[in-house]
């Protein structure tokens, strides 16, 4: 019995140390990710009134091109935007999930 608990003991160990480093890799791929969304966008030319700040939902097809699912913005001219330059850009970032929804906070500021 104290051989099936140390047995048991050590896969939990190493279970949790497996999952643990992997979230350091998670956490480089979503800036990647985010840095290239931002690369794509560049600036928004439109007039704006205010900050706005919106969240776009994407997936990743099997040729690796982004895919917009939808703008989270009462903007129709902002949301149009995002989709018009993202949708089918290529991602070009090792280790991303395909048809894995992602989310990405999206701000664009006002010029004075």
């Amino acid at each position: 019995m104290k051989k099936l608990a140390i047995v048991f003991l050590v896969a939990v160990l190493a279970s949790v140390s497996t999952f643990s480093n992997n979230n350091d890799d998670v956490k480089e791929i979503d800036l990647k990710l985010r840095k290239k969304i931002i690369e794509l966008l560049g600036n928004y030319k439109g007039n704006l009134d205010s900050n706005i700040k919106t969240t776009v939902d994407f997936i990743i097809n099997k040729k690796g091109e982004i895919i917009v699912v939808s703008v989270d913005s009462k903007k129709p001219n902002v949301a149009s935007f995002i989709k018009n330059r993202l949708n089918y850009q290529i991602a070009s970032i090792e280790k991303l999930e395909i048809l894995k929804t992602y989310r990405v906070p999206v701000k664009f500021l006002k010029q004075n």
